[in-house]
């Protein structure tokens, strides 16, 4: 059942959506403070935290979410994003790995889990699980781009240049496609 028109969440969304998070913070905090059991407020609060740049607390917020509703691949992810900014890169790769068990074809997850593995200087991981986002929706630009990249800093210049090639011919109007092409192609001119 879809929250009602005027509850707290539904003006907390709207907030962020205008890029509000401090008015969706405050329209939370008193549902949050009194112990609210839904979820989806504590996400929200969790979220408008986390923009707001208030990390502990908006993994606190994020935990509450995961506590009321364990099978959330979302506040799973979420709290893994938090804790990757908090530089707890162990505990954001588990959080994102509770997040596959429950939603294992997400291109997004697979491809926060293979940016914590890159962050974590596990090279190979993080390019297969750039690579798994790519099968399983093979125009997801944030991987594509990851993984360009990626290869790049690792020397693989000629993989890096095709993978850039990719990104180029599945999204022609993006520019950080063609930056990454221009920039390979200059590495490979001046090793």
């Amino acid at each position: 059942m879809p929250p009602k028109p005027d509850c707290p969440a539904t003006r907390a969304v709207r907030h962020l959506r205008e890029g509000q998070p401090s008015q969706a913070k405050d329209v939370l905090a008193l549902a949050c403070e009194s112990g609210t059991s839904d979820p989806y407020v504590w996400f929200l609060y969790g979220a408008s935290l986390h923009q707001l740049g208030e990390l502990p607390a908006a993994l606190s917020a994020f935990e509450r979410a995961i506590h009321h509703d364990p099978g959330n691949p979302q506040a799973h992810s979420a709290r893994a994003s938090v804790l990757a900014a908090l530089s707890r890169l162990a505990e954001a790769l588990e959080a994102c790995n509770a997040a596959l068990v429950l939603s294992p074809d997400d291109p997004q997850l697979l491809h926060n889990t293979a940016s914590i593995l890159e962050d974590m200087g596990h090279v190979d991981a993080a390019l297969a699980g750039y690579q798994q986002a790519i099968q399983r929706k093979p125009d997801f630009l944030p991987s594509l781009i990851n993984r360009a990249i990626l290869l790049a800093r690792a020397n693989h210049l000629d993989l890096a240049f095709a993978a850039a090639l990719d990104t180029v011919k599945l999204h022609p109007k993006e520019p950080e496609g063609w930056y990454q092409l221009g920039d390979i192609y200059l590495a490979q001119l001046n090793p």
